[in-house]
C-alpha cells in the first residue's frame, strides 16, 4: 500500500508502508513522528527571541518590547493548548484531572456532604451543621470554597478558584445520581418540627412526640427555642405548657388580641409557620392602623425563624434574585405592602404560597429550580386589592384584624418591648408551647383552620365590598336567583357596566363578569341557568339569551325554569300557578 493511500484513508497520525508513524501537515506535507519530536525539542532548546537590538529611538524600543510580550503570550497559549502548560487551559491537565477525581472521591466518602435539587437539573450542595442539627444549603460561592479548602490541604501548590470550581463540577457530575449522596426528602405526611436539641413529630390526632435529631430526616431549618425535656414522658410524648397569665406573651395577647376566637386563629397561623413544608398553603395578612401590635408580632415571628427574608412584593416579577432569596427560608415578611399588586405579582405570590417549583437566579449565579417552603406574612394598613377576585383567591389568605390601637404618647407604648421576650429563654419556651398548641389543633382538624368568628366574617364582607367593585355591585343590585322569572343577559351586563363607569371603576369583560356571577351563585348554593328563546317570525328581533336571575331596576319576564315552554292550550294553567 502506498503512502498516498494511507493519507487518503486516514488523515492525521497514521503509518506508512514500512509501519513508520507520520504526521500529515498543511499542504499534504508528510513528517515522521520522530522528526516532529526532534524539531520540537530543538525549538525548546533555542532561545525564544534574539537579544534586543540597540535602538536609538525610544519609541522603537518600546514597540519591540510590546511585540516580544505578544509573542510570548502566543507561545504560552500554544503550549497550554498542546497540554504542556499548567493551569488556565480550557481542559484539565493530567494532574488537575487526578485532583478532580480525588476531590470527587473525598466528596463521596464524606457523610456531611449531600446533593440536593437534582430533580430539575440544578444541583445544590448541603452541609450538615452539627451544632444546629440540620442541613444547610450552600451557595455557589460557599460550595466552591469547600473545594478550595480541600485543595489547600491536599495540593497547596495547585490551589486555584477555577480548579476548585472544576473539582466541584466533577463531583456533581459523578455523584448527582448516587442515591447515597442525594438529600433525603422530608415526608410530607409526617412533617418534622425541629427545635433546639430535638425533632418533634405531630400526628393526625395532634400528639406531639420528641426524638433526638437525625441527619437522615433531611431537615434544613430549626426553631431557636429550647424544648423542656422534663415534659416528655417515657413514650416520647411531649405536653406543651399552658400559657401563664403573667408572661409577656399573655400580656401582649390580652392587650392587642382580646377576642378569643381571633386569638385562636392567630395561634394556628403562628403554629403553621413552624412547619412550612406541611402543606397548609395559606398566606397571612395583618390589617390595621399604626401602634396596634402588628410589628411586635412580626418580631416574635422573626425570633422563631432565623432563616427569614423581607420581601418587596412589587419586585417578585421584575427582579429574578427576589425569588432566589426564598431558597432555604422558612419565613417571608412584607411590611411595606402597596394596596395594589397586579396580576403577575399575584400569580407569582400564589405559586410561592402553594410551594410550587420555581426557577430563580441569584445575582452573578446560575439559574436553579427549587420548591419554596416558606410562610408568607403581609402587614398592611389597608386591604390589598387583588385583580383575581375569585373565592379561591379569598381562601388563599387568612386576614387577621388588629383593631386595638395604643396611642404613641401613651405609657403603654413601650419601645422595643419585644426584646424582653425574645431575649429570654423562658419566654421563648412559652412562645414555642403556645405555637405548638396551635399546630397540634390544625393537625387534629385535618390541617384546616378553625371557623372564622362572626366579627371576622363581617369584616371580610366589608373588606371585599371595599376592594371588589364587581362584588359590591352584586350586593347593591340585590342579585338573586329566580325560579319563575328571567332577565336578558345583555340588560344585566349593561346595568353593571353603567354602574361601574359612574363610580369611575373599570368593568370586567363580559366573560369575566359572568364567571364572577357564576361563582357568586355557587357560593350561595344556587345554580345559574340560561336559555336562548326561539319562535316567532324568522325576521323578528330576538331578545337574546336569558338567565334565571333578577337585579334591582332591570325588567324581568316570566318563565318557569326547569319546565318546557308552554303551549297556547296550557297558558291559562300556567297563569294560575305563577305568583304574579
Amino acid at each position: 500500500m502506498s503512502t498516498q493511500d494511507h493519507i487518503q484513508d486516514a488523515p492525521g497520525v497514521n503509518t506508512i508502508a514500512d509501519d513508520v508513524p507520520f504526521l500529515l501537515g498543511r499542504g499534504g506535507k508528510v513528517t515522521s513522528l520522530d522528526e516532529h519530536r526532534a524539531s520540537r525539542e530543538q525549538a525548546k532548546a533555542e532561545p525564544l527571541m534574539p537579544d534586543m537590538p540597540d535602538f536609538s529611538d525610544p519609541r522603537m524600543m518600546e514597540a519591540w518590547k510590546l511585540g516580544v510580550k505578544a509573542w510570548e503570550r502566543q507561545e504560552k497559549r500554544k503550549a497550554l493548548k498542546e497540554g504542556d502548560g499548567e493551569g488556565g487551559s480550557s481542559s484539565l491537565s493530567c494532574g488537575a484531572q487526578s485532583l478532580a477525581l480525588r476531590y470527587a472521591h473525598h466528596f463521596s466518602q464524606d457523610p456531611s456532604v449531600q446533593i440536593g435539587n437534582t430533580k430539575s437539573g440544578s444541583r445544590t450542595m448541603y452541609l450538615w451543621h452539627n451544632p444546629e442539627a440540620r442541613w444547610v444549603a450552600q451557595s455557589d460561592d460557599d460550595a466552591r470554597s469547600h473545594a478550595t479548602r480541600w485543595l489547600s490541604e491536599n495540593a497547596p501548590e495547585k490551589t486555584d478558584a477555577d480548579l476548585a470550581k472544576k473539582c466541584l463540577k466533577t463531583a456533581f457530575d459523578l455523584h448527582s445520581h448516587n442515591d447515597k449522596k442525594l438529600m433525603p426528602r422530608p415526608n410530607r405526611h409526617k412533617p418534622i418540627l425541629p427545635v433546639i436539641g430535638a425533632y418533634l413529630y405531630i400526628d393526625e390526632q395532634g400528639k406531639i412526640e420528641a426524638y433526638a435529631p437525625d441527619d437522615a430526616m433531611g431537615v434544613t431549618h430549626r426553631v431557636p427555642a429550647k424544648l423542656d425535656w422534663s415534659r416528655v414522658d417515657e413514650h416520647h410524648v411531649y405536653t406543651p405548657r399552658p400559657l401563664p397569665a403573667g408572661c409577656k406573651l399573655a400580656q401582649f395577647l390580652d392587650k392587642f388580641v382580646p377576642d378569643l376566637e381571633i386569638r385562636t386563629l392567630l395561634q394556628e397561623a403562628v403554629g403553621s409557620s413552624l412547619m412550612p413544608g406541611a402543606g397548609f398553603h395559606k398566606g397571612f395578612m395583618l390589617i390595621g392602623g399604626g401602634s396596634n401590635g402588628k410589628s411586635t408580632l412580626l418580631h416574635l415571628l422573626s425570633a422563631l425563624h432565623p432563616e427569614r427574608v423581607t420581601l418587596d412584593l412589587t419586585t417578585l416579577v421584575k427582579d429574578g434574585s427576589a425569588i432566589a432569596d426564598l431558597e432555604g427560608k422558612t419565613l417571608a415578611l412584607s411590611t411595606e405592602t402597596p394596596p395594589f399588586l397586579g396580576r403577575e405579582v399575584e400569580e407569582r405570590l400564589k405559586a410561592v404560597i402553594a410551594g410550587d417549583e420555581l426557577r430563580a437566579r441569584a445575582l452573578y449565579h446560575a439559574a436553579r429550580w427549587f420548591e419554596p417552603h416558606v410562610s408568607v406574612w403581609v402587614a398592611a394598613n389597608e386591604p390589598i386589592r387583588f385583580t383575581d377576585r375569585s373565592d379561591g383567591q379569598q381562601d388563599r389568605w387568612l386576614v387577621i384584624p388588629f383593631t386595638v390601637r395604643v396611642p404613641r404618647d401613651s405609657k403603654d407604648n413601650v419601645r422595643n418591648w419585644h426584646l424582653g421576650l425574645i431575649e429570654s429563654p423562658e419566654e421563648m419556651g412559652y412562645l414555642l408551647d403556645w405555637a405548638l398548641e396551635g399546630v397540634a389543633r390544625l393537625c387534629r382538624n385535618g390541617r384546616k383552620f378553625s371557623a372564622k368568628p362572626n366579627v371576622m366574617k363581617v369584616m371580610d364582607e366589608a373588606r371585599r365590598i371595599e376592594t371588589d367593585p364587581t362584588y359590591a355591585w352584586m350586593i347593591e343590585a340585590d342579585l338573586r336567583q329566580e325560579t319563575h322569572e328571567e332577565t336578558a343577559k345583555a340588560a344585566v351586563y349593561q346595568d353593571y357596566c353603567k354602574t361601574l363607569q359612574e363610580q369611575e371603576n373599570r368593568p370586567l369583560a363580559a366573560a369575566q363578569f359572568w364567571r364572577a356571577v357564576r361563582d357568586q351563585f355557587q357560593a350561595k348554593g344556587w345554580t345559574l341557568q340560561e336559555r336562548n328563546p326561539s319562535g316567532g317570525h324568522r325576521h323578528a328581533a330576538r331578545p337574546g339569551r336569558m338567565v334565571n336571575l333578577s337585579i334591582r331596576g332591570v325588567k324581568t319576564d316570566r318563565h318557569v325554569w326547569g319546565v318546557d315552554l308552554p303551549t297556547a292550550a296550557t297558558e291559562a294553567q300556567l297563569d294560575a300557578e305563577l305568583p304574579f
